[in-house]
């Protein structure tokens, strides 16, 4: 990949709230993870990854924007969110890259990637020129996105705070925009990830692609920053945690919601509706750290699952 150092994008539209991620929202993710993740909060599921009893790198897990240093590139107008990156097709790569453009996603992504976006929109080609249909050639995309995200995960955690805050927050933003769509829609993405067919009709949709195309993007600017940042994270410790519990407390878990969070075969019976309020409530907790570097620590370890696997 090039290695341009770039900043996530502005088109100079201070009502341009979606794009900063000093605002509070929400959005995506695979359930295996999500039930490690989410019993460390009750402290005995985090010493059994300290022993080894419980290895986070072993499980599944799914996919997101941030701030960062200055660009040379224009940003993305808001409007071009509303665009589905997964539309366009045609049998010429002239073609499919003055379609994809239409898309802010496509557009960050040329941007900061050229080489692999060429990549993406020479076979995105082929496959249109030998008869694939839309629904092949969209999931290729979906998953050269997440590879891409794979690949350069460690860029994406030497970002800022601030980037990191921003995954988290369009995370929480993508899962009320699912759950808005229906339950299934959000335990589906927290199970299966964005390369699940629901998700891709979904981003496919111009009424649901904004808050998903956001929460890709969140990962590629994290990138993006971390490439000129180069920030280390100290991995969280028991005290982290313990304040991340105090904040789910608040927020009303009760000693049996931790209990249930240590027991991964009971949560994988609890339904679905409570799973992903859980998930929503986990990562809104951890945006309620008042302690930066805590919150920080805390994020070097639970935004893993949205970013490497």
């Amino acid at each position: 990949m090039p290695s341009q150092a770039n900043a996530p994008i502005d088109d100079g539209d201070d009502d341009d709230d979606l794009l900063k991620p000093e605002r509070k929202r929400r959005y995506p993710w695979v359930l295996a993870t999500v039930l490690l993740l989410l019993s460390v909060a009750g402290g005995a599921v985090y010493g059994l990854v300290k022993t080894g009893r419980l290895d986070p790198a072993a499980l599944p897990f799914v996919s997101s924007w941030g701030t960062g240093a200055k660009s040379p590139h224009a940003r993305p107008s808001r409007a071009s969110f509303k665009e589905t990156p997964l539309k366009g097709y045609a049998s010429t790569a002239f073609e499919v890259d003055a379609n994809f453009q239409k898309s802010g996603l496509w557009q960050l992504l040329k941007a900061e990637f050229p080489d692999w976006y060429k990549g993406a929109v020479d076979e995105a080609a082929k496959m249109k020129a030998v008869g694939a249909d839309d629904d092949a050639i969209s999931l290729f995309l979906m998953q050269r996105m997440v590879e891409l995200r794979r690949k350069n995960a460690a860029l994406a955690f030497a970002a800022n705070p601030a980037a990191l805050r921003h995954i988290a927050q369009t995370f929480i933003d993508n899962l009320g925009a699912l759950t808005k769509v229906g339950t299934e829609a959000c335990y589906r993405f927290i199970s299966a990830g964005e390369t699940d067919p629901k998700m891709i009709e979904l981003m496919r949709s111009p009424e649901h692609t904004t808050s998903m195309q956001l929460q890709i993007a969140a990962v590629v600017a994290a990138i993006v920053d971390g490439r000129k940042t180069q920030n280390k994270i100290t991995p969280a410790d028991r005290k982290d945690y313990d304040v991340l519990a105090g904040q789910l407390a608040l927020r009303g878990w009760s000693p049996a919601d931790l209990a249930l969070f240590d027991d991964a075969r009971a949560l994988a019976q609890a339904p679905q509706q409570k799973v992903c309020q859980m998930v929503q409530d986990w990562f809104a907790a951890q945006l309620s750290v008042k302690d930066q570097e805590v919150q920080t620590r805390l994020f070097g370890a639970t935004l893993k699952p949205l970013i490497g696997d």
